[in-house]
């Protein structure tokens, strides 16, 4: 009973996060553009620059704009929320998923695990690790499952080893789940 008790604490913090997030985000999706880099959203790093490449793909500047697909608690050192463009997120809400569209980006972002101060069996996103990023051309990434996929790691957004092993890496992770999954660990939320 405690453990539901905390998911669900976990999916009403997440909502509220994520909603006010939105809300203060000033991006619509009009703004993005080819390569899912948009011209209207702010930087990711206070500085203004855009990170590098990670394995041949652009960061998706302007997810902090995109809508919730899902949320999950893996283990006890990381805590997710997966967002998703226009085609991501039209495929999740219409349970079409299996497979996922050409043209479908899934961005996963991970914290660790924080306990909440106002709640004691609460927890929310604490300190930022990484971001992962998914997408979807069965033509272009057919050596990897049909998937590309990058990572930046830390608040510096540092551009995670790049080049044939990390997709090796990620898709030796991925691979398991089948093509039944489209190769993707999480199913969409259900949302009423």
């Amino acid at each position: 009973m405690v453990k539901r008790h905390t998911y669900l604490a976990i999916a009403v913090i997440l909502a509220v996060f994520i909603g006010g997030f939105f809300l203060v985000s000033g991006a619509s999706e009009l703004d993005i553009i080819e390569d899912n880099i948009c011209k209207k959203c702010d930087p990711p790093r206070a500085n203004g620059e855009v990170p590098e490449d990670s394995n041949g793909m652009k960061f998706p500047v302007g997810y902090r704009s995109w809508k919730f697909i899902t949320l999950a608690k893996t283990n006890l050192k990381e805590f997710t929320v997966t967002l998703g463009n226009d085609i991501a997120v039209k495929a999740a809400r219409e349970m079409n998923t299996r497979p996922w569209p050409d043209g479908t980006v899934l961005v996963r972002v991970v914290w660790k695990p924080r306990k909440m101060t106002t709640w004691p069996n609460g927890v929310t996103a604490g300190d930022f690790i990484q971001l992962n990023m998914m997408v979807k051309d069965a033509e272009k990434y057919k050596d990897t499952l049909g998937w590309g996929f990058a990572q930046w790691d830390g608040m510096g957004l540092n551009a995670h080893a790049t080049g044939k092993n990390q997709a090796e890496g990620c898709v030796g992770c991925h691979e398991p789940l089948g093509a039944k999954r489209d190769y993707v660990f999480n199913d969409p939320a259900i949302l009423p």
